[in-house]
């Protein structure tokens, strides 16, 4: 993020009542997991590697 947008959010943040700012810090902490959690599905989907199947039919 840039720095005058954090600037911006810190501002808000500022005029926010103590409850409120409970409510953002529950909020910032459920999007930072969100994010992780995607980012590792991501990780994982571009490493999964389609094995072929062997021995499918066996011979006769």
């Amino acid at each position: 993020m840039q720095p005058k947008k954090i600037e911006d959010v810190m501002e808000k943040l500022r005029t926010l009542p103590p409850e409120r700012l409970e409510e953002v810090a529950d909020f910032v902490g459920f999007m930072k997991q969100r994010t992780q959690a995607h980012k590792k599905a991501s990780t994982l989907k571009s490493q999964h590697i389609k094995k072929p199947e062997m021995n499918r039919w066996t011979s006769r």
